[in-house]
C-alpha cells in the first residue's frame, strides 16, 4: 500500500531542482552582464580615447578590448595580429576588426569610447 512518504519525497526533490535551476539561471544572466573595466587585465594599456569613433591599429599581436567609458560596459574583446586594426564607429553601431565586422550591437554616439591592448 502507497503511503504518503515517497510522494513527498518527490515533490521536495522536484522543488529543490527547481530552485537550483533558477538559481544558476540567474547566476548565468547575471554573468553574461558586462563587468565592465574588471574584463580588462591590469597589463593593458588605453592606446586610443574617442567620442564616436576611434580606431587603433596593432604594433604587434595582442588582444584589444574596447571599453564604454560613459555607462562603464565592456562592449568588444578579441584579438588582433600585428599590423591588425579596429575601428569603432557608433553612428553605425558597428565594431571591425581586421577588416571583419565582429560587432553590431547599439552604441551610442556620443559615449566616450576607450580602446586597451595588451600585447603577447
Amino acid at each position: 500500500m502507497p503511503t504518503g512518504k515517497p510522494t513527498t519525497v518527490r515533490t521536495e526533490s522536484i522543488a529543490l531542482r527547481l530552485i537550483l535551476g533558477l538559481s544558476c539561471a540567474a547566476a548565468l544572466a547575471a554573468g553574461c552582464q558586462s563587468a565592465g573595466r574588471r574584463e580588462i587585465p591590469s597589463g593593458a594599456s588605453l592606446v586610443r580615447s574617442g567620442i564616436g569613433a576611434v580606431d587603433y591599429e596593432a604594433r604587434n599581436d595582442g588582444d584589444v578590448y574596447i571599453y564604454d567609458a560613459s555607462n562603464g560596459k565592456l562592449v568588444y574583446m578579441g584579438e588582433l595580429k600585428k599590423s591588425q586594426a579596429v575601428h569603432l564607429d557608433a553612428r553605425a553601431d558597428v565594431i571591425t576588426a581586421a577588416g571583419k565586422t565582429v560587432s553590431e550591437r547599439a552604441l551610442t554616439d556620443n559615449h566616450q569610447y576607450q580602446i586597451f591592448f595588451r600585447g603577447n
